[in-house]
């Protein structure tokens, strides 16, 4: 948020890095056995919500003006930061 990107640019910037750091976890967590086939269809099963979420989320990405979408950026960050320190 500090280098002050187009909002489009961020998300896409994080949606990079969040989908390789989770195929990382995939192939890791199969190998250690944590990630079952059970797991897996209900990952399956739950793909047309995601799809769904994530093209509301890009519609609403066109939308918001930067300023109230850097808010929103640093309030998640804020809420985030808050919950692993209490949880």
């Amino acid at each position: 948020m500090g280098r002050n990107l187009d909002k489009r640019c961020l998300v896409s910037t994080l949606l990079l890095l969040f989908a390789f750091s989770n195929l990382l976890k995939i192939f890791t967590y199969g190998g250690i056995g944590i990630l079952s086939p059970q797991s897996t269809l209900i990952v399956l099963a739950m793909s047309p919500i995601i799809i769904l979420s994530s093209n509301f989320g890009n519609f609403l990405n066109k939308k918001v003006r930067p300023e109230l979408f850097r808010n929103i950026v640093l309030l998640i960050i804020l809420v985030a930061g808050i919950s692993l320190i209490i949880f």
